[in-house]
């Protein structure tokens, strides 16, 4: 076990709030790829792609001002908005060893793009595997990693994300998140540590580390 089981110690959305609004991953990039390492129901997700939807929605109201008042230019320019690629979008994954909970994140996933509230083009993938495994299902693509384990878990994951040493590390990785307890050989790494208030006279910690500095 990676992560903790009890619904009732599922992340807080005033955490999420506070994730999903760093300068560090906002706003997404259309080639960024958020990954939830057991991702339970897949509420951290779901809360992350709704918001990337309003800025998704804003972007695009945006371009079409842009293209209305560029009605009158040059061929080229208009060639330059027509080969916008910004339809791409950041995708998201989760990963989760419990296929009840697979089941609940893909049916709540679903619904929410029922309802408008994850952009239709988004790419949010729901997997029932053991991360340690299967790393191959975020080794190579997540540039955004979050991650709610036991310090057991993070002990077992961090040599797939770290590596040996920095020729080993995941190329396109970047951040990773994780709540409540730190990497446990990751101080090279950690950029900050945010304190989130969830209850009355009670915060609950946030490290932050940012990975593929540049080297000589």
């Amino acid at each position: 076990m990676l992560a903790p089981r009890k619904t009732l110690w599922s992340t807080p959305d005033a955490v999420m709030d506070h994730v999903i609004r760093m300068k560090e991953v906002t706003p997404l990039q259309p080639d960024d790829q958020v990954c939830d390492i057991g991702c339970g129901d897949g509420r951290c997700l779901i809360q992350w792609a709704k918001y990337y939807t309003k800025d998704i929605i804003i972007m695009q109201q945006n371009q079409q001002q842009q293209q209305q008042q560029q009605k009158e230019s040059t061929t080229i320019e208009k060639d330059l908005i027509n080969n916008d690629h910004s339809h791409c979008y950041a995708s998201f994954v989760g990963i989760d060893i419990d296929p009840e909970r697979i089941q609940q994140a893909q049916q709540a996933s679903q619904e929410a793009r029922e309802k408008g509230a994850i952009h239709a083009d988004i790419s949010m993938t729901f997997h029932c595997a053991n991360a340690l495994e299967m790393p191959h299902l975020f080794q190579h693509s997540a540039t955004i990693l979050f991650l709610y384990l036991i310090p057991r878990g993070l002990k077992l994951i961090q040599p797939i994300l770290l590596g040996e040493n920095k020729q080993q590390q995941q190329e396109k990785l970047r951040i990773v998140i994780s709540y409540m307890a730190p990497l446990p050989n990751g101080q090279e790494s950690l950029l900050r540590v945010d304190k989130i208030p969830v209850q009355l006279g009670t915060a609950w910690p946030v490290y932050v580390y940012q990975l593929n500095l540049a080297t000589s």
